[in-house]
């Protein structure tokens, strides 16, 4: 089920049916957003590349989507959440299940 979040936007498909593109929404401590359609990184790629990805955010405290002909740098201390859809293949540790919301978005 796609939340609102989504609405508007598709992922892309490859000829496998994984998926190509996802959704990255980013909302703003002051309840503002922005949805970023990017490139999801293939599997075999995916366990060094996002994890290291992660990292590097996280030292920075900066997340800097490249958008080709400009890149946008945005501290974190101004993000309120971060949305991924479809999630990453390989999720963080710390990363908890959930089934279904039960309350709230």
């Amino acid at each position: 089920m796609k939340g609102p979040f989504n609405r508007g936007l598709r992922e892309r498909r490859s000829e496998t049916g994984d998926s190509v593109t996802g959704v990255l929404t980013v909302t703003y401590v002051n309840v503002k957003f922005q949805k970023f359609e990017h490139e999801r990184v293939q599997k075999e790629e995916e366990k060094t590349s996002v994890v290291a990805r992660r990292k590097e955010m996280l030292k920075s405290q900066t997340l800097m989507p490249d958008l080709g002909d400009r890149f946008i740098v945005i501290p974190l201390q101004n993000v309120l959440s971060i949305e991924i859809s479809p999630p990453p293949h390989k999720i963080p540790l710390n990363a908890i299940k959930v089934i279904k919301v039960l309350q709230g978005k």
